[in-house]
């Protein structure tokens, strides 16, 4: 595989989420809650991503796939108001996405995509979500947002017509990457609102 796959994004990772052995491949994963993760959340950017940078896709290709289901079976525990995103299902939708790998490089939301459509997600609708109203946003968070958003412009670009059924998918990936960034207080709408209006603003 071509070594410029995996950089493709770089997945920043809180400590206590996941410890990495580069010798091993193997991972100690313990899901944090909102609560916590907000406790240890870094005020520098830069230095957050300094400190570990992994690619989920490097988590993909390895051992144990178990960690992977669980982290994204975890995450949208947490954020669907009738939760339908079982082990199962995310263990069925990451087997096509390895298939797809061997003859294309797929862009990672594309897996949450699948997931989303899966569970009849196929409409973007804010009501999915747990605790959707209005939420605070500083100046770390929303650089993170940006640093996960702007590496995807060929999904940006069609999001305001929703073709492909994208809409949900992308913003519930977004969400879980700013959530593996140590900012787990936020769901899917309230990222697009958020990149949305930034922006609005920037131009």
């Amino acid at each position: 595989m071509n070594p410029n796959y995996y950089k493709h994004f770089e997945n920043v990772i809180e400590e206590n989420t996941i410890t990495y052995d580069p010798t091993s491949f193997y991972f100690d994963t313990t899901y944090v809650s909102s609560e916590i993760q907000g406790s240890i959340q870094s005020d520098d950017l830069e230095e957050e991503i300094q400190q570990c940078q992994i690619s989920l896709d490097s988590i993909i290709q390895k051992d144990p796939v178990d960690t992977v289901i669980r982290l994204i079976e975890d995450f949208y525990a947490e954020k669907l108001l009738y939760n339908k995103v079982t082990y199962s299902v995310v263990e069925q939708c990451l087997t096509e996405y390895r298939k797809n790998e061997k003859s294309y490089e797929p862009k990672e939301p594309e897996l949450f995509i699948e997931i989303s459509k899966s569970i009849g997600h196929t409409t973007y609708d804010t009501t999915y979500y747990k605790n959707n109203g209005k939420c605070n946003w500083n100046e770390t968070t929303t650089n993170s947002l940006e640093l996960i958003v702007g590496k995807y412009e060929g999904f940006t670009n069609k999001l305001k017509s929703n073709r492909g059924n994208i809409k949900t998918g992308f913003w519930e990936y977004v969400c879980f990457m700013l959530s593996m960034h140590g900012h787990n207080n936020y769901t899917p709408p309230q990222c697009a609102v958020k990149y949305k209006n930034h922006r609005s603003k920037s131009k």
